[in-house]
């Protein structure tokens, strides 16, 4: 009999009738082994299926997520690749979905070449190994199937390079400005004075949960990201607790932030801020842009805006420069065929359309100040067919890539996207595992295993720049801390005693860039 396509012996005998016997030859994966192209899989329908019960050599492995968590194994699987890539969100529309007309773009690939290791099962790796995503390694092992899945199982192991939880960015350079987004994941106060909760659960956070977030957070911005200059921040609900956290990361690092934060209009209360080093940076005006705009939301007026963008204006030395924070509508129905996506696409591009125009205007004002819009944009550093937001601010936009089509860009000169300069495998900051069902042999066993799953790394948060700030660009980076870690470190981080805390504190890695400024004081911590 079968149980998901292996054979089951049952009361079986086993003679030996020879030793050391040489084994077969394993099947070497590599960079196109098993296939990335979903038109022309590694066995036909599938990618695994003529590996099956097969020795199989994998000399340039990446772990992509750190290890799941089952109730019986703290650290349980892991999802890899034999390429040596990340399962990186890569330009098309999502695969499945037929590409609109009038699009002239492809299907991304779904990145049929990732498949799951479980390490313990052969006793290779001891059980209840933690792994965080980013290490490499070299194995050998069976291919089998597993809950629905592909699965390797590893008879030998080895890592080539154990990537370490946090990974902090570097620290600022001499003579550098640092400017950062941090995504903080509904850092909210207890009050529930909103429509809808803050926290986005049935309740908001009791005191000392929110005395833990501010803790944890104050480490992230302290050690991960190495106390940025300034730090655009994401789903804050109110002044006072950012100016909470600012109360904290003092007391950690004995450095002073000044918090700035006006409120919008979304129904559970979260907003966009700043917090600006007081030593470093000195402010000369915080105000939202177009935060009165409205729009016509099938049939009734509405704003735009849930959360207006943020525009700071300061001096860092003898250069004064624009910083605009922004988070834009989440992209969460896009794809799909209903009037919930037709709205949420048309309400992506209204957004992106005024904010390009009020980055034009403040370009046209004074076309020599550095410009820096950063944030969470929920949308890639490519289109995804429907409204390619990132790069209609930016002044790229593609009319022939998108559905919905603007007729001409509104910002020029072009704004860049420093992501750009971010090497290949570390471009992500949000981590979405994409759903496809029951395809290339991929079946739903249970309601945790609901067919193909793919974790898929994706930049949701960008840094674009004008001309004069791209002229003084150094660096942009990543600080590691929330998305590589196995799902056990950061429960366990919650009650670290140390820097170590910041693990898992929210659901996007924040950045920094870094832009040459010679007369800025340079920073002691």
């Amino acid at each position: 009999m079968t149980d998901y396509g292996l054979t089951e012996l049952k009361d079986a005998t086993v003679s030996v009738v020879d030793r050391h016997v040489r084994l077969p030859r394993a099947v070497v994966f590599n960079r196109d082994t098993p296939s990335t192209d979903p038109n022309h899989l590694s066995c036909g329908a599938t990618n695994f299926q003529c590996f099956m019960s097969m020795r199989v050599r994998i000399d340039h492995g990446m772990i992509n997520t750190g290890n799941k968590r089952f109730s019986s194994e703290p650290y349980a699987e892991v999802s890899i690749t034999a390429n040596g890539r990340r399962s990186l969100r890569h330009p098309g529309v999502l695969f499945g979905v037929p590409v609109p007309a009038g699009v002239d773009l492809p299907n991304w690939s779904g990145n049929p070449e990732v498949f799951k290791m479980n390490t313990a099962d052969f006793g290779a790796v001891p059980l209840n190994t933690p792994f965080n995503a980013g290490s490499t390694f070299h194995a050998e092992g069976v291919i089998s199937y597993d809950f629905g899945a592909y699965t390797f199982i590893p008879t030998q192991f080895r890592l080539a390079y154990a990537a370490p939880i946090p990974r902090p960015v570097s620290p600022t350079p001499l003579l550098a400005l640092r400017i950062g987004a941090f995504n903080l994941e509904r850092f909210c106060d207890s009050t529930f004075d909103t429509t809808y909760t803050c926290s986005g659960g049935s309740k908001e956070p009791t005191p000392d949960e929110v005395a833990l977030k501010t803790r944890r957070l104050s480490s992230y911005v302290g050690s991960v990201l190495r106390l940025p200059d300034v730090l655009s921040v994401e789903e804050v609900e109110t002044l006072p607790i950012l100016q909470g956290l600012a109360t904290q990361i003092l007391t950690d690092y004995g450095v002073a932030y000044d918090a700035y934060l006006l409120p919008g209009h979304d129904p559970s209360g979260i907003n966009v801020g700043f917090l600006v080093r007081h030593d470093r940076v000195q402010v000369l005006s915080v105000q939202q842009l177009a935060a009165n705009e409205t729009w016509d939301d099938g049939g009734h007026t509405a704003f735009i805006h849930d959360h207006p963008p943020l525009l700071l204006t300061a001096q860092a030395g003898r250069m004064r420069f624009h910083v605009i924070s922004v988070h834009m509508k989440a992209r969460q129905n896009v794809d799909d065929n209903n009037a919930d996506a037709t709205r949420d696409r048309e309400k992506r591009f209204l957004q992106a359309k005024s904010l390009a125009s009020q980055v034009q205007a403040l370009q046209e004002a004074d076309p020599r100040m550095p410009l820096l819009v950063v944030g969470d944009f929920n949308a890639y550093q490519f289109t995804d067919g429907w409204t390619d937001v990132v790069n209609l601010v930016a002044g790229r936009y593609d009319d022939r890539q998108n559905l919905l089509k603007l007729g001409g860009n509104i910002v020029r000169p072009a704004l860049w996207n420093a992501v750009n300069a971010v090497p290949s495998n570390d471009r992500y900051s949000f981590l979405y595992t994409q759903n496809f069902g029951e395809i290339q042999g991929y079946t739903k066993a249970g309601s945790g295993n609901p067919g193909r799953a793919v974790p898929t790394f994706q930049v949701l948060d960008h840094a674009l720049l004008n001309v004069p700030a791209r002229l003084r660009f150094l660096r942009m980076q990543f600080g590691r801390a929330d998305l590589d870690a196995p799902a056990q470190t950061k429960d366990d981080a919650a009650s670290a005693t140390d820097w170590t805390r910041a693990i898992g504190v929210s659901d996007h890695d924040g950045f920094v860039v870094d832009l040459f400024v010679p007369l800025i004081h340079h920073r002691q911590h």
